[in-house]
């Protein structure tokens, strides 16, 4: 007996042609009531040619093709294996080189107090051997004495009264030797939280595995295919001029439309750049107002430390209980055009009308906590035509510009793009032709390549900002000529061509639109964020120049820098300071004030 779906009791007497199902008799008179039903015998009958015809098909074709997903879907799996063998043998292996570089920093760790006692201990012995040779002095002055009498003369009572109170008073060996500072181990206690560690190891994220071919369906007659935005009528998206939103962690900063997000210019409704897919979320997780305005931030190794540039420098703590922002240098003696962390030296700066880098250098003594902060000469550039490497970097005098960043590439510590005379090179290129070095340098200041970039080759124009990917060493370049919409340009690590955003194409499109680009940056999965300063908002893009989505500021950005954690740094006219995250996989929003 054949029982009821819904009434699991009552046997099924009809078949529901409207709901193509069999029904009991509770049914007829329940949901089924006004739908057109048959007696279960005369639907057989007459099902009963088709039904002998239906086992023909499924024998010759349905069961086949059944066969053939459960062959894809075993392959399928066993391709899913091994992607998912591949990744822990990465999570293994990664977490031995963090091991390992672990035990490196315990070492030196371990070793820079070894060495703070040893100083400590050889200023000890000296002391002791100071005040041992004090005592003796007086006891050879109290046996002299004594050993002489009544006989003494007063010329050696006037000698020995005034070497003894010189010896019983001078206080300076006891002092120094007190003033000795202990070394202590500062340690941020939130590292000790499992949490706060997860990013250092990484954490589990789902991406495309090759599969040997696409599941099929068993009949794809029906297959919906989501259509284009071209093809969506306007009327059937009642938001379409919905008023942009501004970034921040409270809002999102476009419109969701059919699973898309469409982004909206500020610009008379321009939709230039059309639909694209939403991806990641852009939140702020840090937002401040400095007391100076900022024109450049250049991040440090320590997650959520940084140094702030502005007419003098500053150096910010974000990563403990009360954050701090202590001013280094005061007063600067002349403009700052780039800046970025050298891996062994710290903040680098490049200044207008200098013929050298700047280093920021500190220097301390164990008898005392107070630092000194001074900029020094780094690397002096050698070449003829070369030394203006830091002169004159602004958007409305292309000529003689520099920008430098942090290099990861193996022997390499920075990276320098600076313009070369084109009347040096002016048998290889045309006349009107611009050219340009980009070089690395090592931690012990020698340069270790360099490669020459010219516009004959390669539409460059006026570089303002430079950055070297972590992972394969590609370079970005951001470009702002005179009177032009600026662009990036995407090379590889020898220098060859491999992509430039906004593409010709884009930019033929929509003559009226102008980017004001002036800093790029690489993120740790080889997507590239871009700032353009004019239209207030934040650029996604692949490698490949595509479009990932554009997130839009409540104000005007003046810098921005990306640290190796994937935080954006982003400085305002305002003279606010944002901390922002394309994930929020370990971040909170606060707010602080310094």
């Amino acid at each position: 007996m054949t029982t009821c779906k819904k009434h699991e009791t009552e046997e099924v007497r009809f078949y529901c042609e409207e709901c193509k199902e069999l029904i009991c008799d509770d049914c007829v008179v329940g949901d089924h009531s006004v739908c057109i039903k048959i007696k279960i015998s005369e639907y057989g009958q007459r099902q009963k040619q088709s039904l002998q015809e239906t086992i023909e098909t499924a024998l010759e074709t349905g069961v086949p093709n059944i066969n053939r997903i459960l062959e894809k879907i075993k392959n399928a799996k066993q391709s899913f294996n091994c992607s998912v063998d591949k990744e822990i043998e990465s999570v293994c292996s990664k977490t031995e080189i963090i091991v390992k570089i672990f035990n490196e920093l315990k070492k030196e760790l371990v070793k820079s107090f070894e060495n703070a006692r040893k100083v400590a201990n050889d200023t000890y012995d000296t002391f002791t051997q100071e005040h041992t040779q004090r005592k003796d002095n007086i006891q050879e002055i109290v046996d002299e004495i004594e050993k002489k009498g009544s006989d003494i003369s007063t010329s050696d009572i006037a000698i020995y009264d005034s070497t003894l109170n010189e010896l019983f008073y001078d206080n300076q060996f006891v002092e120094n030797s007190l003033k000795i500072e202990i070394p202590k181990h500062r340690f941020h206690k939130e590292y000790e939280i499992k949490e706060n560690l997860r990013h250092i190891l990484g954490f589990l994220d789902y991406g495309e595995y090759d599969l040997p071919s696409p599941i099929e369906t068993l009949s794809n007659t029906n297959e919906y295919k989501r259509p284009l935005t071209s093809e969506i009528d306007k009327e059937d998206i009642p938001n379409r001029d919905i008023e942009p939103q501004r970034s921040d962690s409270f809002q999102t900063t476009s419109s969701n439309v059919a699973d898309e997000k469409v982004i909206y210019s500020d610009q008379k409704g321009s939709d230039f750049y059309g639909s694209i897919p939403k991806s990641k979320k852009f939140e702020v997780i840090v937002s401040f107002k400095h007391k100076q305005k900022v024109f450049h931030i250049v991040p440090k190794k320590e997650c959520r430390n940084a140094w702030l540039i502005g007419s003098g420098i500053s150096d910010l703590n974000l990563n403990i209980e009360s954050p701090t922002c202590a001013l280094r240098i005061s007063s600067l003696d002349g403009n700052v055009l780039t800046a970025c962390r050298s891996n062994a030296h710290g903040l680098l700066i490049g200044m207008e009308n200098k013929k050298a880098l700047r280093n920021l250098q500190t220097s301390s003594s164990i008898f005392s906590k107070a630092k000194n902060y001074k900029l020094i000469s780094y690397i002096y550039v050698d070449s003829n035509n070369l030394a203006k490497v830091c002169t004159a970097s602004r958007m409305d005098n292309p000529n003689n510009v520099a920008a430098i960043c942090t290099s990861s590439s193996k022997g390499s510590d920075i990276v320098i793009c600076l313009r070369n005379d084109p009347m040096s090179e002016s048998k290889f290129f045309s006349p009107t032709c611009e050219i340009f070095v980009i070089e690395w340098y090592s931690t012990e200041k020698q340069k270790t390549k360099d490669i020459v970039i010219s516009s004959d080759d390669i539409e460059i124009s006026n570089p303002i900002h430079i950055c070297e990917n972590r992972n394969d060493g590609d370079i970005c370049i951001t470009c702002s000529s005179k009177n032009l919409s600026s662009w990036v340009l995407l090379l590889d690590k020898n220098g060859k061509y491999k992509m430039r955003y906004p593409s010709k194409n884009q930019t033929a499109s929509k003559e009226t639109e102008t980017n004001s680009f002036i800093a790029s940056g690489f993120l740790n999965d080889g997507t590239i964020t871009i700032l353009d300063r004019t239209n207030c908002c934040q650029h996604l893009i692949d490698r490949g120049g595509k479009i990932l989505q554009i997130d839009l500021y409540h104000d005007q950005p003046i810098c921005m820098a990306v640290d190796m954690y994937d935080n954006l740094w982003v400085g305002f006219d305002n003279e606010n300071i944002q901390v922002i995250n394309y994930n929020d996989r370990y971040e909170t929003y606060i707010e602080h004030k310094t």
